[in-house]
């Protein structure tokens, strides 16, 4: 179980892309994506998606680099954000993925479904 609640930081925006990263409060900034985090970072993402809804970029891009663990809840957290923004006409990419998440997302399919732009070791 996770004690340290995920964040959502906006690292840029443009009128061409909204750059998002995760980021853990823990000491050594690792999390998992999981049952415990998804709810609040689901809020956070609608709230910050509602914000820039008028001029909502056509690329949104999500840092899952503190993420060392996804379950079944955090993929389904990126299933539920890509169909969500591709009904608002943006695109949803994944960037800093680790190879142990990627992994996940390969077993699943969902590597096939959602963009995945770089991997970390």
């Amino acid at each position: 179980m996770q004690n340290d609640p995920l964040k959502i930081k906006i690292v840029s925006f443009t009128l061409e892309k909204l750059e998002l990263s995760l980021y853990s409060t823990s000491e050594n900034n690792e999390a998992e994506l999981d049952f415990y985090s998804v709810d609040f970072l689901e809020q956070q993402l609608i709230d910050i998606i509602k914000n820039y809804e008028k001029r909502l970029p056509g690329c949104i891009t999500l840092s899952l680099k503190p993420i060392r663990f996804i379950d079944s809840e955090g993929l389904f957290f990126c299933v539920q954000m890509h169909t969500l923004l591709q009904k608002k006409g943006s695109k949803f990419v994944l960037n800093h993925v680790h190879s142990n998440v990627l992994r996940s997302f390969k077993i699943t399919g969902l590597d096939q479904k959602i963009l995945i732009k770089s991997k970390i070791d």
